[in-house]
């Protein structure tokens, strides 16, 4: 956010909670609209749904294909052993979005503009350059894993999968001049897609409660480089991307 009068980054217009203003007549909206002239409830599913499309853009910071690169080799090597690892990893990024959350909210800016105003110029530049690395440091493996996906689905030579992965985000970048709701809504549709095949895989390997439960409360790193790939779980987990 630009501040509290000005449209943020994805072409949201700023949220302000309570009572406001229209044609001199009073309104509450974080309740309900005002049609005719008449005040009118806002059903709770409408509330919910004008939101979903923020949430899913939060959201699919998690299912990156790195992310998903780092479950699947985890769970190959070690089954339901790390599982632990996620729960605790979920309970920290929670825990850090909702802070961040909560500051976006209480003063206007995004993380950026706090930090330039906080600390001094040299310690800024120090932040811009770890910043930009780990941009770059993230971004590679995500272009490169879906080059290989694209490899290995349609037999698509890597070089070409890395153009049409850039390709593919610059297009999704463009839908914003259309207007936020409609990337929000696309956005949405690959999550509840790729939501709908986990369950589909659930339902087909029918896991072992016992076994999954035991792995989420009963921390364990027995074996050759478990502790690796318990530190690339909770690394897949907790990035910038919660942050920002």
């Amino acid at each position: 956010m630009e501040g509290a009068g000005e449209r943020d980054e994805i072409g949201h217009e700023p949220h302000h909670g309570g009572a406001v203003q229209s044609g001199g007549k009073h309104k509450d909206s974080t309740t309900g609209d005002e049609k005719d002239g008449e005040f009118q409830v806002q059903p709770r599913w409408r509330k919910f749904l004008a939101h979903v499309g923020s949430g899913a853009l939060v959201a699919i910071g998690f299912l990156d294909p790195s992310n998903l690169e780092t479950d699947m080799q985890a769970g190959a090597d070690f089954k339901y052993e790390l599982l632990w690892v996620v729960l605790v990893g979920m309970i920290f990024v929670l825990f850090i979005q909702t802070l961040s959350a909560n500051l976006g909210v209480k003063t206007g800016r995004h993380l950026a503009e706090l930090c330039r105003e906080e600390y001094p110029p040299f310690v800024n530049i120090c932040l811009w350059i770890i910043a930009e690395l780990a941009v770059i440091s993230d971004d590679i493996p995500e272009v490169l894993g879906t080059a290989f996906a694209f490899n290995i689905l349609f037999k698509i030579p890597v070089w070409a999968g890395v153009i049409l992965t850039v390709f593919s985000t610059l297009l999704l970048l463009g839908v914003q001049r259309f207007g936020a709701r409609k990337l929000e809504f696309i956005i949405a549709a690959f999550m509840f897609t790729m939501a709908g095949c986990f369950f589909g895989e659930l339902s087909y390997l029918s896991p072992s409660a016992r076994d999954v439960t035991k792995g989420m409360f009963v921390p364990s790193l027995r074996g050759k480089g478990a502790a690796a790939n318990a530190m690339a779980l909770f690394g897949a987990i907790i990035h910038r991307k919660e942050l920002i």
